[in-house]
């Protein structure tokens, strides 16, 4: 969801960052279930602290989702999944 300042929602992609968690706990490889527990306070210390993308990072402060996130999700630490809406 774009708001009017033409950034997109935090929380939406930040949810869909937490399914993706929850999908690895279930449906990851074994490096990747076993890490989980590990880099998953990291993530919630790692969240938006204001509505829109581009908001700071709680934690960091750099503007979110931070450079932690983004080289979180690029890792392969995080299991691919399908995406909800498929275009």
């Amino acid at each position: 969801m774009e708001t009017e300042c033409g950034r997109p929602a935090s929380g939406p992609v930040y949810e869909e960052i937490l399914q993706q968690i929850d999908h690895t706990r279930l449906h990851g490889t074994l490096r990747q279930r076993f890490n989980v527990d590990t880099w998953e306070p990291a993530v919630d210390a790692h969240r938006p602290d204001g509505p829109l993308v581009g908001d700071r990072c709680r934690q960091c402060g750099q503007p979110w989702p931070c450079r932690f996130l983004r080289n979180l999700l690029g890792s392969g630490l995080i299991a691919e999944r399908a995406p909800l809406h498929p275009g």
